[in-house]
């Protein structure tokens, strides 16, 4: 094998590599602002980030 078919191995591998870490972020990057457009929902009329385990308790203790 002599250089150029190395070289050219090399940068086909980079360029591939480059594409699959841009497809992960791409996806992170939608979870991340759906997971900010869920938290900055109102929950009675103020912005409310809680659990959904506190969002739970909440309700019963209204309910009592």
């Amino acid at each position: 094998m002599n250089d150029f078919e190395l070289a050219l191995i090399l940068l086909v591998g980079l360029a591939m590599l480059l594409i699959g870490l841009f497809m992960i972020l791409r996806i992170c990057d939608r979870q991340i602002a759906r997971a900010a457009r869920r938290m900055a929902r109102p929950t009675n009329g103020r912005l409310v980030a809680e659990s959904r385990a506190d969002y739970t308790l909440s309700r019963r203790w209204k309910a009592e």
